[in-house]
């Protein structure tokens, strides 16, 4: 695990990260959580996961992540947590897991 001070329009798409298996994203704004995913989510591997939180309680949060993946065969599956966090597979790799 790597912890990267910083804000994230400077910080992300520099990361010296070349696979994530877990992402989670706890940007609150539809502006940050596209800042994370656009260099973040290519960098997830097959077998990976995404946690977002505030998906149910902010909007503008939840809208960036169905924004982002509109194009993205097949349609993800978005499994609640709580009220406001909710998780997924990559749904766009195959199922067999790359080795991290």
């Amino acid at each position: 695990m790597r912890f990267l001070p910083g804000f994230f329009n400077v910080t992300i798409p520099a990361a010296p990260v070349s696979q994530i298996a877990v992402l989670c994203l706890d940007g609150d704004l539809y502006s940050s959580t596209m800042q994370v995913l656009r260099p973040l989510y290519p960098r997830v591997v097959g077998c990976g996961y995404v946690i977002v939180d505030d998906y149910g309680f902010l909007k503008m949060c939840k809208r960036a992540i169905h924004e982002f993946f509109q194009a993205t065969p097949p349609t993800m599956i978005i499994r609640v947590v709580d009220d406001t966090d909710v998780w997924f597979p990559r749904p766009d790799r195959p199922r067999e897991c790359s080795t991290v």
